[in-house]
C-alpha cells in the first residue's frame, strides 16, 4: 500500500471519528470595537472630493451589535444616511457575492478575518491605497502584522481598512490558582504556562480540588491555531512547525490523563462553570471581556486575563470594512470606513499612552483592578502577520480531518504535520499557480 493510499484511510477514518474544536468563536457576538468611546475628529474630513459626503450609506454586517457605529458616524458626518442590514455569518459572503451578481451590493461590507479568505483573491473591493482615498495614511499608525489580513496577495494594495483588531487571550481565576498553589498573577502565571509540562502539571492540580484548565483535548491545538494561518504572503504552507508539533503532544496527553472538562463555554454547563468554579481557565478573544461580565457577574475580582500559554501571540475576532467597487455612494462609504479605521486607531494609541504610563490606567475592577487596556496594547504590538488565502477552506478541511485522527495515532507528530501539508499542497497546487501567475 502506497503512503498516499495511508494517507487517504487516515482522512476517511478522521471524516468517521469526526473533530470538536473546544475554542468557539460566536461570530453573532462579535465585538463591539474599542476599549473606550472617542470623539476625536477625522483626520481626513476636510481632504479632496470626499470631503463632504452626504446621502444613503448601506453597511452590511454579521454581528447583531452592529448598531453602535450609527452615532460614531452621525458625530462626523450627519448628512449621511446609514442603512444597516445584519445578516447571518453562515451565509454571509455568498449572500454577498450573489448581491454583486445581481448589481444589488451594499456599500460596506463588514468581514471577520475568516470571511476576508473567501475574498482577498477577488476583484471586488475598491483599492484603498490609490487616490483620492489615500488609506496608507490612516494604517501608518497600526503595525504592519496588523494590517496583512487587508492587503491583496497580488500586489499588496489596501482592499479594507481595520474595524476591530482582537488579540487571543486566556481568561483564568485568580483565587482558584493561588488554592492550588500556582502562579496567580497575569504574567507569572504567563510565563509559568510557556512550558507545556507546566500546563500538565497545573491541569492535574486543578483536577484535584475539581477545577479545570481545558475544556477539551483540542486546547493545545487551537491556541497555536491563534498564532498561525495555514500559508505566508508567499504562498507556503506555516502550519508545520515546531510549535504544532508540540501542541499534538501535549494534546495527546490531555486526552491520555483525563485533563479536559468536556464542557463547550456557550453551553449551559458551560456558562455554569464560570459561576460555580469548575472552570479555572479558558482561551477566547479579547472581546470576550464583556460576555464574562454578564455571565459570571458574582464573580467579579476573581478573574485575570493573560496572553496564550506556550508562548503564543495571535488572532482572535478581528475584522475589517470594505467599499464594492460597484457602490452607488463611494464618498459616503468612505467616510464610514475612514471613520471607523480612525476609531479603532484612537483606541489603539490611546491603549499605547496607557501602556507607557504617559495616561493613566486605574485598572478594570471585574479583573481585580488589572490594567487590562495596558495589556491589550502590548498583544496587539505582538499579534503576528496573518494572511488569509482563497484555499484556506480546502486547508482547513484538511487539517480538521486528519487533526481529529492524530491524537489516537502514535505517529510522531512531526510526522502527522507533514503528510498534513503534503495532502493540502496536492490539493491546491492549481489554486497557488493561478495565484502566482497573477502576480506576474
Amino acid at each position: 500500500m502506497t503512503k498516499r493510499a495511508v494517507l487517504a484511510i487516515s482522512i476517511l477514518a478522521a471524516l468517521l471519528t469526526g473533530c470538536t474544536n473546544g475554542i468557539e468563536y460566536e461570530s453573532a457576538q462579535a465585538p463591539i470595537p474599542g476599549i473606550f468611546a472617542s470623539a476625536e475628529p477625522a483626520h481626513g474630513e476636510d481632504r479632496s472630493e470626499l470631503a463632504h459626503p452626504s446621502g444613503k450609506v448601506t453597511v452590511w454586517s454579521y454581528f447583531q451589535e452592529a448598531g453602535w457605529i450609527i452615532p460614531v458616524l452621525r458625530h462626523h458626518y450627519p448628512d449621511i444616511e446609514i442603512e444597516l442590514e445584519i445578516f447571518p455569518w453562515d451565509n454571509f459572503i455568498e449572500r454577498y457575492l450573489k448581491a454583486m451578481d445581481d448589481g444589488q451590493a451594499p456599500d460596506v461590507l463588514f468581514a471577520d478575518n475568516n470571511l476576508l479568505s473567501q475574498l482577498v483573491g477577488m476583484r471586488i473591493a475598491e483599492d484603498l491605497t490609490a487616490e483620492p482615498y489615500k488609506g496608507e495614511e490612516i494604517v501608518t499608525a497600526f503595525p504592519e502584522s496588523i494590517i496583512a489580513p487587508f492587503r491583496s496577495l497580488k500586489d499588496d494594495h489596501l482592499f479594507a481598512l481595520p474595524l476591530d483588531i482582537g488579540p487571543g487571550v486566556a481568561y483564568f481565576r485568580r483565587d482558584l490558582f493561588e488554592k492550588a498553589g500556582l502562579p496567580s498573577e497575569p504574567e507569572a502565571l504567563s510565563s509559568y504556562l510557556e512550558q507545556p509540562g507546566n500546563w500538565l502539571a497545573a491541569a492535574d492540580k486543578l483536577k484535584k480540588q475539581g477545577s479545570w484548565i481545558t475544556s477539551t483535548d483540542y486546547d493545545p491545538i487551537d491556541i497555536t491555531v491563534y498564532g498561525s494561518g495555514f500559508f505566508d504572503r508567499e504562498l507556503n504552507y506555516v502550519r508545520d512547525s515546531s510549535a504544532f508539533a508540540t501542541a499534538i503532544d501535549l494534546a495527546r496527553q490531555i486526552r491520555a490523563r483525563g485533563l479536559a472538562s468536556g464542557l463547550t463555554l456557550n453551553s449551559e454547563a458551560g456558562q455554569e462553570a464560570l459561576r460555580d468554579g469548575k472552570t479555572a481557565m479558558f482561551f477566547n478573544g479579547w472581546w470576550y471581556r464583556g460576555s464574562l461580565k454578564a455571565a459570571a457577574p458574582e464573580t467579579e475580582g476573581l478573574w485575570g486575563i493573560m496572553r496564550l500559554p506556550l508562548q503564543v501571540y495571535g488572532w482572535s475576532g478581528s475584522s475589517g470594512t470594505l467599499i464594492s467597487s460597484d457602490s452607488d455612494n463611494k464618498a459616503g462609504a468612505w467616510a464610514v470606513v475612514s471613520v471607523l479605521a480612525q476609531q479603532i486607531q484612537n483606541i489603539y494609541a490611546n491603549s499605547m499612552r496607557m501602556q507607557s504610563g504617559e495616561w493613566p490606567d486605574s485598572g478594570d475592577k471585574f479583573f481585580a483592578y488589572q490594567r487590562t487596556q495596558a495589556l491589550y496594547a502590548n498583544l496587539v504590538s505582538r499579534m503576528p502577520p496573518l494572511t488569509p488565502t482563497p484555499m484556506d477552506g480546502k486547508a482547513a478541511d484538511i487539517w480538521g480531518q486528519f487533526i481529529g485522527s492524530s491524537l489516537n495515532s502514535t505517529i510522531d507528530a512531526t510526522q502527522v504535520l507533514s503528510d498534513i501539508k503534503r495532502l493540502t499542497m496536492d490539493s491546491i497546487q492549481s489554486d497557488i499557480q493561478t495565484l502566482k501567475s497573477q502576480r506576474q
